[in-house]
């Protein structure tokens, strides 16, 4: 071996040690939390362990014992045009008509906690990671199942990160692939379609802006995929060093065509908790508790803002967000 061909060699090695050591960054993984979603202008509904609560005009309107009186939910998906939401703790599900009183509880599909909910029109996808079941709102019986598995060994993928029902016989799935010594993230968003003889591939496009997805959310035909872009650099003479940019996406779920809406280089490593959007708003939440508020029309930052221990964010009207941090809500404007 020359002397270049082993100092390439041994550059390689000493690269893939580094991306191995340096790539220990975590993703966001699904556990219990309180769960805020909106319910009309200025009003919301509030999961939490022992109590669901709908707070209007500042007031409580309405509480409901939950579940279980010590566990929290763990995903939610909502539709503002269908005014339906659908709540996911770990043995059962909640549907929630958004400006109504009553809860309509049934067994979901597969035990918790779930990676993802998401309700469109009639229809709602849990998604475990890997099983994706579609339910009609609100009975919560089921339409479809979907066995992730098959799409994620054909394109080499670890886990789907959000599953939608685009209509009663399309999904499009978000998925990842993880990060290793010598493999790198991959986000893929893939259109499925049913037919007679199963699910076929209707289309999919690699999210090359992204290195993994963490949080989903849905708006119209608008799909925003938030997470990190996450590279090593190398510099002479000096140990690599990782680098993170939050990154979100806008999709058009129809084409899978994807524009960049948020590139914000991130100084120490972070996961996106949550995601929530509005009429003209985004908002992001970072672990520990960074919350950012971005247009949707520039991708421009709003307000940023710090709520140590927040779990939960949701847009409640025109520059108004409401941030569940611990015990208590709090009220975000710009």
């Amino acid at each position: 071996m020359t002397k270049v061909t082993a100092g390439i060699a041994m550059g390689l090695a000493l690269s893939a040690a580094s991306c191995a050591s340096l790539a220990a960054s975590e993703r966001f993984e699904p556990g219990p939390r309180a769960i805020l979603l909106p319910a009309g202008e200025g009003d919301h509904v509030l999961f939490d362990a022992g109590r669901i609560v709908k707070t209007k005009g500042g007031e409580e309107e309405w509480s409901e014992p939950a579940n279980s009186a010590e566990e929290q939910p763990s995903a939610a998906g909502f539709d503002l045009d269908a005014g339906w939401a659908c709540v996911g703790y770990s043995d059962r599900l909640a549907f929630v008509q958004l400006g109504g009183k009553r809860i309509r509880w049934c067994d979901p599909p597969g035990p918790g906690p779930h990676r993802s909910i998401a309700v469109r029109g009639e229809l709602v996808a849990v998604n475990s990671g890997r099983e994706v079941s579609v339910l009609e709102v609100p009975s919560g019986e089921r339409v479809e199942g979907f066995d992730a598995g098959r799409w994620l060994k054909q394109f080499a993928q670890d886990e789907v990160d959000y599953a939608e029902p685009v209509s009663d016989t399309d999904l499009v799935l978000i998925t990842s692939r993880d990060v290793g010594a010598l493999t790198d993230g991959r986000v893929l968003a893939i259109r499925t379609q049913r037919a007679p003889n199963g699910w076929l591939l209707a289309g999919e496009n690699h999210l090359r802006a992204l290195t993994w997805a963490d949080q989903c959310v849905s708006k119209g035909d608008d799909l925003f995929v938030a997470g990190v872009w996450e590279e090593t650099r190398l510099r002479s003479g000096r140990a690599p060093e990782l680098f993170q940019s939050l990154v979100v996406l806008a999709l058009d779920v129809e084409t899978l065509q994807v524009r960049e809406l948020v590139r914000a280089e991130h100084a120490t490593p972070t996961i996106v908790v949550g995601v929530a959007v509005g009429v003209d708003e985004l908002a992001v939440l970072l672990a520990p508790g960074e919350v950012r508020v971005y247009s949707l029309a520039q991708g421009s930052l709003l307000r940023r803002q710090v709520f140590p221990r927040a779990d939960s964010v949701a847009w409640i009207g025109a520059g108004r967000w409401l941030v569940r941090a611990g015990d208590s809500s709090t009220l975000l404007t710009h």
